[in-house]
C-alpha cells in the first residue's frame, strides 16, 4: 500500500495516495500502537504529502509530534528524528519563511553530516534544501557554493541522474539566474529537464519546477512566447 500510494504521489494523483496512507496508517496504528517507531516514521509520508500539497499546518503538526515522539524514544541524533527536523524547515521553506526555515535545515545538515556523511543522498538532500534556503534569503553566491558541493558529490557517487539531484539542479540553476550567470544556469536547467523527462511521467511535480525555471530563464532573455510554453 505504501508502494502504491508512492506511485500516485508521482502521478500527481494526490487523492488517491493521501486516501492510501490513512487507510494504512490506520491499520499499522491498530497493530503497532501510536508510539512504535515504525508507525511514527510512516506517518512522516503523509507529513510530506501534505507538505506538497501546501497543507502545511496540517503537516507541521504532524512532523513536530513525530520530533517529540522520536526524541524521547531514539534521541536527536537517530535518522528519523533529524528527518522531522528537516522536514519542519523544509516547511518553513514552502511557506516562503527562509529566515525561519535556515536554522532548522541547518540543524538537520549537520546531524545528517555527523550520522550518514555527506556522501549519503539524504544528506545530499538537506543541502540543497539549505542552498535553496540562502537564495531566498538573497545570498545566491552562498547558495551557489553549497548546492555546487552537493551535485559534486552526488556525480562523485555516481547519483547524478537520480531524482533528488533534481531539486539539486533547479535550485542551483535559480542561484546562476540570481547572479546573472544565464549561460550555467541554462545548461542545469537543460540537463534537468532531460533527465526528468527521461526518468518521470510527464506531469510529475519535478517537471513542472523544472519547466517553470526555464520558463523564467526564456523571460530574462526576452523569449515570451517559449517563456509562456514552459
Amino acid at each position: 500500500d505504501w508502494e502504491l500510494a508512492d506511485l500516485y504521489t508521482e502521478l500527481n494523483r494526490w487523492d488517491q495516495a493521501e486516501a492510501l496512507m490513512r487507510e494504512a496508517l490506520a491499520r499499522s496504528r491498530e497493530q503497532l500502537g501510536p508510539h512504535h517507531i515504525d508507525y511514527l516514521w510512516q506517518t512522516m509520508f503523509l507529513g510530506d504529502l501534505l507538505n506538497m500539497r501546501g497543507r502545511w499546518d496540517e503537516a507541521e503538526a504532524l512532523f513536530r509530534q513525530d520530533r517529540g515522539e522520536l526524541l524521547a524514544l531514539v534521541g536527536p541524533l537517530h535518522p528519523k528524528t533529524i528527518c522531522a527536523v528537516h522536514y519542519l524547515g523544509q516547511i518553513e521553506l514552502e511557506r516562503g519563511d527562509a529566515t525561519r526555515a535556515m536554522p532548522l535545515l541547518q540543524e538537520a545538515l549537520r546531524e545528517r553530516t555527523q550520522v550518514h556523511g555527506e556522501n549519503h543522498k539524504w544528506t545530499q538532500y538537506t543541502m540543497s534544501r539549505v542552498g535553496q534556503a540562502y537564495i531566498a534569503l538573497g545570498q545566491p553566491r552562498e547558495g551557489i557554493a553549497v548546492l555546487e558541493r552537493a551535485l559534486d558529490l552526488a556525480t562523485r557517487e555516481g547519483r547524478r541522474q537520480q531524482a533528488y539531484v533534481l531539486l539539486i539542479l533547479d535550485n542551483l540553476a535559480r542561484g546562476y539566474m540570481a547572479v546573472g550567470d544565464l549561460d550555467r544556469a541554462e545548461a542545469l536547467l537543460d540537463e534537468g529537464l532531460a533527465n526528468a523527462k527521461a526518468s518521470l511521467p510527464a506531469d510529475n511535480i519535478r517537471r513542472g519546477m523544472l519547466e517553470r525555471s526555464l520558463g523564467e530563464w526564456r523571460e530574462r532573455k526576452g523569449l515570451r512566447e517559449e517563456a509562456i510554453a514552459h
